[in-house]
C-alpha cells in the first residue's frame, strides 16, 4: 500500500471515511455495501467480502460454520458458506488479522473464489461475528502496521454490523410477535445488552426532548448517573444557547421523519465541555408511528484534537521537508519536479525562494543519461531502485556526483510521480579518487622498495659471493696464523652481513605474501633434540643451564615447515642466550589440543635475562624495534628477528605472546597448528647408508658455467680446479647458446641477472631448441637475486635448482653429485680422532673454552692445536696488560685496537663470553660511549676469567701435546 507524502493526514482521512461510512440505520446491506467499497475505493483492492457465522445469523451455539453476507464485485463469489472445521476459520480462532500472499504454502486453502490463483489477502478477524476479507493482485500491498490502523473503524463496524443483524432479527421478531413472543424478548434483551455495551452513546428522547433512555456509555460521556438523566430535557447536556436552540429546530425535523448527522458541543456535570457528533433518527412505536428521537453519540473531541494535531505534523513535515541535508524531489510520471525542498534546490543552483520546474532527463550528464533510463525502468516494474550514482549539471553548469533512491507512487497500477531522495557525494568521489590515487602512489612505492631490495640483494650478494669463496679457498692454502686471523674476522663479518639481508629478504618476502610454508612430514622429536645439542655447545662456557622439555604425547610425525619452526625457535632461543649472563634457558613444548586430524601445539621459550620494561613490551614485534637503544647498542641486532618469528608464526595460522619481568626474564609462547599422521616417530630410524667419495664423482665432470662477473669467475674456477672437473665458462647468454650448440655439458650453472640476454631467457632458449645438445641437461641458477619472484621466474624459464650467492664450495659440491650421480654427499667436517677428541674433552669439562673449531680447522693436524694454544698462552696476558695500561692513560683508541686483536684468540678458544666482553669493549669505545668505569669492570671480569684457564691450558700442552708454554 503506497502513502504520499502527507501519511498522517491520509491516514486520519481514510479512517475517517470508514468510520462515517457506517450508517446509522441498522440496515446490513447499506453498512456492508458502504464500508467495502471505501475499503476497495481507498486501497484500490479487487474484491472484498464479509463472511458472518452461523451461530450469529441462525442463533446456533453449536454450529461454528461461516456464510457469506456481502462481496464486491459479484462475478468473483463461489462458495457461499463455510463448514465449522474450515481451514480458514481455525487460522483466525486467536488472531486479529492474518497476511496471505501467493508465496504462502497454504495460499490456496484461503481461496473460497473463482479466478484467483495469486496475489495476496488480509483477513480481519470480526471477533464474535465473522471476518472481513479482502484481496488484491500485489502480494506485497498489505503490512502488519496498516492492518492495526484499521482495528477501530473495523472495530466500530462489527458492533454496528452486529446492531444491523440484531435490529433484522428484531423485525422478523416484530413480525411474528405473537407467535415468537419470547424470541422477541430474548432479542430485545441481547439488543438491550448491545446498546448498553457499545462504544458510543445512545440517547431516546420523546418529541419534547425529554430523556426516555440513555446506555451506559452515554451516561459516561455525560457524567450523570443513569437513573438521573432519564425525565430531564436533553437541553441539560449541551453547553452553548445556539446549540439548544438547534436541538429544538432537530426535533421538529425528526417528528417529520427527518434523519440527520450534526454535531453539538456537550457539557459534562461537572462542567467539562466535549465535542459530540449525534446520528438522529425517528423512534417509532410498535406501530411505525414517531414518539421521539434515537440518537448515537461519538465522542469526536479527540478527532477534532487530531485534526489539530494534522494540521500541526503537516507544519513540521514541511519545517523537516526543507531542512533535510539530502535532496527530497516529487517527480511527475514525465520526469518534470513537482516540488523539491531547500536541499534540493541548493543541488542544483537555486535560490531557497525560486521555482523549480524543470525536467530531470535534461541535467543528467550524456554518459549516465542510458544507465538512468535503465533505472527509470525497473522504478516502473518493481516500483522503486535504490543506491543509483549518475552526474547531473547545476543551473551554473556545475558537474556533480549523486546518489539516488526513487520509489513510485502508483495509482490503479500507473505509475503516476516518484518521490526521489538525493545525496550529493561529489565530495566522496573525490575521496574515492584521491584514495586510488594514493593506492597506486602506495602500490607504486612498494614495487620500488621491492626492486631496490631486488637490486640490493643482487648488488651485494655477488661480491660477497666472491669475499666467502675466495676466503674458503685461502683456508686451502695454508695460510699462516695471523692470516687465519684475518681469514676468521672476513668469515664472522661476511657471514653477519649475510645474516641481516637474509632477515630483510625474509620480512621482504612475508609482507608480500610470497613466503610459502611446505607442508612435508617432521619428527619433532628429532628437531628438538638438535636444539638442544647446538644450544649445549653455545651456552657450555656460561653459568647458563639449559633445559628442554616435550610432551611425552607427541609421539608420532607431524605435518608442517619444518624450517620455519626451527626458524622461530634458533630466533627465540638465540635472544635469550643473547640476554641472559646466567641462570636458565629453557624451551617447554605442550599439546593443547589434539584430534585424529590436527594439533595444537604451544612451544614456550623462558629465559631469566636481563627482562623486558612493561612498556616496551607491545613494540618488539616491530619491525626494527628493540626494547632500548642501550640494549641495541651493547648487544647488536637488527630488530628484525621477533618481526620475522611473529609473522612466520602467524603465516602458519598461529600466534606468539610475551611476558616478561625487567631483571627476572622473559617468557614467549608460540601456538602453531598442525596436522597429525599415523606415522610413530619411534619407527623412522635415519638411514646410515654408505657414502661415496665425493672426489671420486666430481672428476671429469663437464660444467659451464654462465657468469658476467669476472671476480666470480675467478672463484668459480679455483673451486672447480680443486675437483679435477672440466669446466668452461660464458660471459653472457649469447656465449652460453654458441657453446651450448657446440659442446656437451653434464651440468650448467647460470647467472640470472646479464646485461642483454639474461639467465632465464638463455635458458628458455636452451629449454626450446631440441637441436641443442643441452636442452635437457640440468641447469642451476647461481645468482645473487634471491627474491621469491626470481625464484620462480627461474624455475618457470626450464632451472632445475636456485642457489643463491654466497654459495659455499659443499653446497656446489651437493648439488653437482645430485644432479649428476643422483647420490648425496655428506656437509660433515672430517671429526677429530675419537681418541684424542674424548682427552681433550675431559680437560675442557673442567675449563671455560671450547677447541671444537680448532679440531675442525686442524683435521688431524696436533702441531696447530699445539701452536694455537701457544699464542693463546702469550697474546692475552700481554693483550689485557696493554688494555690496563690504556685504561690508566685514559687512551681509548689504544683500548680499542687492543679489544679488537684478542677477541679473535677468544673466538680460536671457543670462549665465546670473552669474546663477547672484548667486543663490547670494543663497541662502546667505537660508539663515543668512554665510560673509563664500565670498561674497567669488564676489564677485570675478562681478566679474572682468562687467568682461569691458564692451568688447564697448560695441563693440555703438557699431558697431551707434549709441551709445556708459560705466558710471557
Amino acid at each position: 500500500m503506497k502513502k504520499n507524502a502527507v501519511k498522517t493526514f491520509g491516514e486520519l482521512s481514510f479512517q475517517y471515511e470508514l468510520s462515517s461510512s457506517i450508517r446509522r440505520q441498522f440496515s446490513t446491506i447499506e453498512n456492508c455495501t458502504a464500508f467495502i467499497n471505501v475499503l476497495i475505493k481507498r486501497e484500490h483492492l479487487v474484491y472484498a467480502a464479509i463472511w458472518i457465522k452461523n451461530s450469529f445469523i441462525k442463533n446456533i451455539e453449536q454450529d461454528r460454520g461461516h456464510t457469506l453476507q456481502h462481496a464486491f464485485p459479484k462475478n468473483y463469489i463461489d462458495k457461499t458458506s463455510l463448514q465449522q472445521n474450515s481451514y480458514l476459520a481455525c487460522q483466525l480462532e486467536n488472531d486479529l488479522f492474518k497476511i496471505v500472499t501467493e508465496n504462502d504454502a497454504d495460499f490456496e486453502h484461503y481461496i473460497q473464489e473463482k479466478n484467483i490463483t495469486d496475489g495476496a489477502f488480509a483477513i480481519y478477524n470480526l471477533r464474535d461475528l465473522g471476518f472481513i476479507k479482502i484481496y488484491t493482485k500485489q502480494k506485497d500491498i498489505f503490512s502488519n502496521e496498516e492492518l492495526l490502523f484499521l482495528n477501530d473503524p473495523i472495530d466500530k463496524f462489527s458492533l454496528q454490523l452486529e446492531c444491523c443483524l440484531i435490529n433484522e432479527v428484531l423485525k422478523k421478531e416484530k413480525e411474528k410477535r405473537i407467535t415468537l413472543k419470547q424470541a422477541l424478548l430474548a432479542m430485545e434483551k441481547k439488543y438491550d445488552f448491545l446498546l448498553e455495551n457499545i462504544s458510543e452513546g445512545v440517547i431516546i428522547t420523546d418529541l419534547n426532548g425529554r430523556i426516555i433512555f440513555v446506555n451506559e456509555q452515554m451516561a459516561k460521556l455525560s457524567g450523570y448517573e443513569k437513573a438521573a438523566l432519564e425525565g430531564l430535557n436533553s437541553e441539560v447536556l449541551l453547553a452553548r444557547d445556539e446549540d439548544k436552540k438547534l436541538l429544538r429546530s432537530k426535533i421538529k425535523k425528526r417528528a417529520e421523519g427527518a434523519t440527520e448527522t450534526y454535531t453539538t458541543e456537550h457539557i459534562r456535570k461537572n462542567g467539562e465541555t466535549w465535542l459530540g457528533k449525534i446520528n438522529a433518527s425517528p423512534y417509532t412505536d410498535i406501530h411505525g408511528k414517531i414518539i421521539g428521537t434515537f440518537g448515537s453519540v461519538t465522542d469526536i473531541t479527540h478527532q477534532r484534537e487530531a485534526t489539530e494535531a494534522i494540521r500541526q505534523s503537516n507544519k513540521k513535515y514541511m519545517e523537516l521537508f526543507h531542512r533535510m541535508h539530502d535532496a527530497l524531489f516529487f517527480v511527475d510520471n514525465k520526469s518534470y519536479i513537482l516540488e523539491c525542498n531547500n536541499s534540493g534546490k541548493l543541488l542544483l543552483g537555486y535560490e531557497e525562494s525560486a521555482e523549480v520546474n524543470l525536467c530531470i532527463l535534461d541535467i543528467i550528464h550524456p554518459d549516465d543519461f542510458e544507465a538512468s533510463k535503465q533505472q527509470l525502468k525497473k522504478l516502473r516494474k518493481e516500483g522503486f531502485f535504490k543506491n543509483h550514482e549518475c552526474r547531473i549539471f547545476t543551473k551554473q553548469g556545475e558537474l556533480k556526483y549523486v546518489q539516488v533512491n526513487s520509489t513510485g507512487i502508483f495509482k490503479e497500477g500507473e505509475l503516476i510521480s516518484t518521490q526521489d531522495i538525493v545525496r550529493d557525494i561529489t565530495a566522496k568521489k573525490k575521496t574515492e579518487k584521491a584514495l586510488i590515487q594514493a593506492k597506486q602512489t602506495a602500490e607504486a612505492a612498494r614495487h620500488t622498495e621491492r626492486q631496490f631490495l631486488a637490486n640490493m640483494s643482487h648488488e651485494i650478494r655477488t661480491p660477497m659471493n666472491t669475499v666467502i669463496g675466495m676466503t674458503h679457498l685461502l683456508y686451502d692454502s695454508n695460510p699462516s696464523e695471523s692470516q687465519k686471523e684475518i681469514i676468521n674476522s672476513l668469515l664472522f663479518s661476511a657471514d653477519s652481513l649475510m645474516s641481516i639481508i637474509d632477515n630483510i629478504l625474509d620480512l621482504s618476502k612475508i609482507e608480500a605474501g610470497e613466503l610459502a610454508l611446505e607442508e612435508r612430514n617432521f619428527n619433532l622429536q628429532e628437531l628438538l633434540k638438535i636444539l638442544h645439542k647446538t644450544y649445549q655447545l653455545k651456552i657450555q662456557n656460561k653459568p647458563i643451564t639449559l633445559s628442554m622439555e616435550i610432551d611425552e604425547s607427541i609421539q608420532h610425525l607431524l605435518i608442517g615447515d619444518r624450517v620455519r619452526l626451527s626458524q622461530i625457535l634458533i630466533n627465540l632461543l638465540g635472544n635469550s642466550i643473547k640476554f641472559t649472563h646466567e641462570g636458565t634457558i629453557g624451551l617447554k613444548v605442550k599439546v593443547l589440543h589434539s584430534n585424529t586430524e590436527n594439533s595444537i601445539i604451544q612451544f614456550h621459550v623462558h629465559d631469566t635475562g636481563i627482562g623486558i620494561a612493561p612498556d616496551k613490551l607491545n613494540y618488539i614485534f616491530d619491525t626494527f624495534k628493540q626494547a632500548d637503544l642501550r640494549i641495541t647498542r651493547k648487544y647488536g641486532g637488527t630488530g628484525l628477528g621477533l618481526t620475522i618469528v611473529k609473522q612466520l608464526a602467524e603465516l602458519q595460522g598461529g600466534a606468539i605472546r610475551a611476558e616478561s619481568q625487567q631483571g627476572k626474564g622473559s617468557d614467549f609462547f608460540v601456538i602453531l597448528p598442525f596436522k597429525n599422521t599415523n606415522i610413530s616417530a619411534a619407527a623412522v630410524v635415519p638411514k646410515n647408508e654408505a657414502r661415496p667419495d665425493s672426489g671420486t664423482l666430481l672428476k671429469n665432470i663437464r660444467i659451464l658455467v654462465v657468469e658476467d662477473n669476472l671476480m666470480n669467475q675467478k672463484l668459480m674456477g679455483k673451486i672447480l680446479e680443486q675437483w679435477d672437473s672440466y669446466f668452461t665458462f660464458a660471459s653472457s647468454g649469447e656465449e652460453a647458446i654458441v657453446i651450448t650448440e657446440n659442446q656437451i655439458f653434464d651440468i650448467i650453472f647460470m647467472d640470472i641477472h646479464m646485461p642483454e640476454m639474461d639467465g632465464c631467457d638463455t635458458t628458455k632458449l636452451i629449454r626450446g631448441n631440441p637441436q641443442n645438445p643441452n636442452h635437457d641437461v640440468p641447469i642451476i641458477a647461481l645468482t645473487a637475486a634471491a627474491l621469491l619472484e626470481e625464484r620462480n621466474r627461474a624455475m618457470a624459464a626450464g632451472m632445475n635448482e636456485f642457489l643463491t650467492k654466497p654459495c659455499s664450495p659443499v653446497q656446489l659440491k651437493q648439488t653437482v653429485i645430485k644432479y649428476t650421480s643422483g647420490r648425496e654427499v655428506s656437509n660433515k667436517a672430517v671429526a677429530p680422532d675419537v681418541e684424542q677428541a674424548t682427552s681433550q674433552t675431559s680437560v675442557q669439562k673442567s675449563a671455560s673454552f671450547d677447541l671444537s673449531y680448532l679440531q675442525e680447522m686442524a683435521n688431524g693436524d696436533q702441531t696447530f692445536i699445539r701452536d694455537m694454544i701457544d699464542i693463546f698462552l702469550n697474546e692475552i696476558p700481554k693483550g689485557l696488560d696493554q688494555i690496563q695500561s690504556g685504561i690508566n692513560n685514559k687512551d681509548f683508541g689504544f683500548i680499542c685496537g687492543t679489544a679488537h686483536r684478542i677477541k679473535s684468540n677468544y673466538m680460536m678458544m671457543g670462549m665465546k663470553k670473552q669474546q663477547e666482553a672484548a667486543l663490547t669493549i670494543e663497541k662502546m669505545i667505537k660508539n663515543e660511549q668512554n665510560d673509563l668505569e664500565t670498561i674497567k669492570e669488564i676489564w677485570l671480569r675478562l681478566k679474572a676469567e682468562s687467568e682461569s684457564v691458564y692451568t688447564p691450558l697448560r695441563t693440555l700442552l703438557e699431558e697431551e701435546l707434549g709441551t709445556i708454554m708459560k705466558p710471557g
